[in-house]
This record gives structure tokens, C-alpha cells and sequence, in this order.
């Protein structure tokens, strides 16, 4: 615990003080301007394809890991980008949107996700 933090003895008026509590920091609160991100480019895509090629070379990783290693290198990198930039948090955003909305449409990830849910352990399919 710090100095800020406060202590309400009374259990009834937790939540009204917690609600006061947050009003007070929302009024100061100021939403930050979002920053570029640095996106590695087209060379550190081809390095991490291999990378992946070789971990599921060597058994540690299976096709479907492998399918989805190569989506996320492909955000990771910028998409295609010819060589490393600054990119927007948005253009980020977006290819990540676009990975996910293909990998949820994939019979293997409905199978993991149902996997995780009801086992608590992850798939390897």
C-alpha cells in the first residue's frame, strides 16, 4: 500500500467511494496521442520465416502453429512493407483485425479455442 491509497472500513460504502474515486481521476484524465510504431519490414519478415520454418523443422512447432506464426510475422513486419518504417498504431490495428478475422473463420482455431475452453490446455493441432 502507498500514501494515495485509502482504506473505507465500512464495506457498504466501497463501491460509492470507488465510484467518487474514479469521476475524480476521469476529470483530469487527457487520452494520449498515439504514437507511430516501428514495423521491421520486409528483410525481418523473410528472417522470421525461417525462423519458423526451422522450429517446425525441428518438431517444436506444428503446420497450424507454423500458419499462425507466419500471420503474426506478417503484423510483426508491417505486411510486405519494402524496408522498416513508422507506422500507425491504426495500420497495426488493422492488419491485426484482418489476421484475426481469417483465423477465426479456420476450423483449427475453433477447434483450439473449444479445446482451451473445456480442457484449460491448448490444442496442438
Amino acid at each position: 500500500m502507498t500514501e494515495h491509497d485509502k482504506i473505507v472500513m465500512n464495506r457498504a460504502q466501497l463501491l460509492g467511494e470507488a465510484k467518487a474515486l474514479a469521476l475524480a481521476l476521469s476529470e483530469a484524465y487527457e487520452q494520449r496521442k498515439p504514437e507511430p510504431v516501428y514495423a521491421a519490414g520486409r528483410d525481418a519478415y523473410a528472417a522470421l520465416l525461417l525462423a519458423v520454418a526451422d522450429y517446425q523443422e525441428a518438431g517444436y512447432a506444428s503446420e497450424y502453429d507454423a500458419f499462425i506464426a507466419r500471420k503474426l510475422a506478417r503484423i510483426l513486419t508491417g505486411a510486405g512493407l519494402a524496408e522498416a518504417q513508422w507506422v500507425s498504431q491504426q495500420y497495426l490495428l488493422d492488419l491485426e483485425r484482418e489476421a484475426f478475422l481469417d483465423l477465426v473463420m479456420q476450423e483449427k482455431t475453433q477447434a483450439r479455442i473449444l479445446h482451451m475452453l473445456q480442457t484449460n490446455k491448448p490444442l496442438r493441432n
